[in-house]
């Protein structure tokens, strides 16, 4: 019953309306931790979606990809074309949604641009709940005055991506005449978390050293 009442409310909100922006999903660790929870949400949810598109008539889908599509690096710069070897369940539905948004391009004509957006973070970002991102946790040891923790050497590379510049590419792939594609969304640099703590700390000038756990 839940499942067709949703379809009904996705196809009300498509009515009259040219582009749609699906951002919907379970995060990483919701996936990982309730993976059943996950297929419903991120694989049947978006067919849901493109459902509602195809019976509406669309003219274009923006859709939040992710970067864990690829898996760990295999070539550096990581880009659109490298191998997808997703690990997680999360990467894992993000591939399968790639695979139908494409599938509903050549059957039905919609056209789509997924984004692969890389380590996301800005304001209003949870800071209270079971899963919270590195930055938030890093900011909340030392809003403490204690030291931020890294698990591991933190000698492995990130790209932090700014939310206001993963809205900002939602809009332009919105007003491009790209009609199908995949790309990724990030800053472009590398930072470790080392670094990431660095700077943290001495943004708060924080006079903390590192923790370092296994």
């Amino acid at each position: 019953g839940g499942n067709i009442l949703n379809e009904e409310i996705l196809n009300k909100a498509c009515k009259n309306t040219n582009i749609v922006f699906h951002l919907a999903a379970k995060w990483l660790l919701h996936c990982h931790e309730y993976p059943k929870l996950a297929f419903d949400v991120n694989i049947k949810g978006t067919h849901n979606v493109l459902e509602a598109c195809r019976i509406n008539k669309i003219d274009k889908l923006i859709f939040s990809s992710s970067a864990s599509v690829y898996g760990d690096a295999k070539k550096i710069p990581m880009d659109e074309n490298h191998p997808l070897s997703q690990k997680n369940f999360y990467g894992a539905t993000k591939v399968a949604c790639e695979a139908m948004i494409r599938s509903y391009y050549f059957r039905y004509g919609l056209n789509y641009v997924g984004l692969r957006y890389m380590n996301v973070y800005g304001e209003r970002q949870d800071s209270k709940g079971a899963y919270v991102s590195v930055i938030m946790k890093m900011l909340e040891n030392i809003n403490k005055n204690k030291s931020p923790i890294i698990f591991g050497k933190g000698n492995e590379f990130y790209d932090f991506v700014n939310v206001k510049d993963c809205a900002r590419a939602n809009i332009l792939a919105m007003k491009s005449s790209i009609k199908s594609g995949f790309y990724n969304i990030g800053s472009g640099k590398r930072t470790t978390l080392i670094q990431l703590a660095n700077l943290l700390m001495k943004l708060t000038n924080c006079k903390k050293k590192i923790t370092f756990k296994k």
